[in-house]
């Protein structure tokens, strides 16, 4: 919402335009502000994901992870589900290596 504002108000004919020192402004805080969010989902997604098999490494949160932990919500991916049922797709898999067997012995070797 306010983001919206933000980028309606640095318009210049907009409306809601604000003098060109206040676009500038906003502008630079715009900029700031997705550096540091994209900083944040860099540093959230590196502490959550860990290989396996991988020893324990501690590894330094970012400056604002406690403050910004309300972000987290929205950076998590939900599950999808597939369209497709799994008998389809199972009838489609076995189909096709059958297929596959019988194109084997069509080829010739001269």
């Amino acid at each position: 919402m306010k983001i919206k504002y933000f980028l309606k108000a640095s318009k210049p004919n907009s409306p809601e335009a604000l003098p060109i020192g206040q676009r500038d402004i906003t502008k630079t805080l715009l900029q700031k502000w997705n550096n540091i969010f994209d900083s944040f989902v860099k540093s959230y997604k590196k502490n959550k994901t860990l290989k396996s098999g991988s020893s324990f490494r501690r590894i330094r949160k970012y400056i604002f992870h406690d403050q910004l932990q309300f972000l987290a919500k929205t950076i998590e991916h939900n599950t999808t589900t597939s369209s497709i049922s799994q008998e389809k797709n199972t009838e489609t898999m076995a189909q096709q290596n059958v297929d596959d067997s019988s194109n084997e012995g069509d080829s010739q070797i001269d």
